[in-house]
């Protein structure tokens, strides 16, 4: 087996993505942004198993920011941090 084809761990499996798609879209139907953004993460990799309950939470609330500024929900002056938000599964482009 090539290097290309190997699976690559840090992934989740079918399954997984499809159960974190559908919490992603219960999340956008019932307007729970955080809900919303923890189908988004988990799409993205696996959760890390040695991290804490309390880094869980800030990376969690971050990705909430992100998903609520996407959505236009959050007051003009509040932002989320770029440097602390992984890689979007379905960035915004400019246009």
């Amino acid at each position: 087996m090539t290097a290309e084809n190997e699976p690559d761990d840090s992934k989740p499996g079918a399954f997984k993505q499809a159960v974190a798609k559908a919490e992603e879209a219960l999340g956008w139907a019932t307007a729970d942004r955080r809900v919303e953004a923890k189908g988004k993460l988990d799409q993205l990799e696996e959760p890390d198993p040695d991290a804490t309950d309390a880094e869980v939470d800030h990376v969690l609330d971050e990705a909430s920011l992100h998903v609520r500024a996407d959505h236009g929900d959050l007051a003009p002056e509040v932002e989320p941090s770029d440097d602390e938000q992984p890689v979007k599964a379905n960035p915004k482009t400019s246009g």
